[in-house]
């Protein structure tokens, strides 16, 4: 491998961050999110975005800050990351969730 990303639980899904090239997201089976930097091989940001596994984590062509998630909840979530620049860099936090329930 080219580089190893350590995680404490079982990772569900991975995909590249349409935002910048450089990020990935993955999910896991506890119901999060992590938005890894490939460049220092750290999480950058994660959110608690279900209750349960994780199945999908997709990126969003169309808008490159946002991505979904679709659960053994029984809910698909779409959130927004935003990259808000300080003098010591760039911050990821998440600025908006949308509940989709049908």
């Amino acid at each position: 491998p080219v580089l190893d990303l350590p995680t404490q639980h079982k990772i569900s899904c991975t995909s590249f961050s349409s935002a910048v090239q450089q990020y990935l997201l993955s999910s896991d089976y506890e119901g999060r999110v992590h938005l890894w930097d490939l460049g220092s091989a750290k999480i950058v940001r994660q959110w608690q975005a279900h209750e349960r596994r994780i199945w999908v984590v997709d990126g969003c062509v169309g808008q490159p800050d946002q991505f979904a998630t679709g659960s053994d909840d029984g809910t698909v979530k779409v959130r927004t990351a935003v990259r808000a620049w300080t003098p010591s860099g760039g911050v990821w936090s998440c600025v908006v969730g949308v509940l989709l329930q049908g």
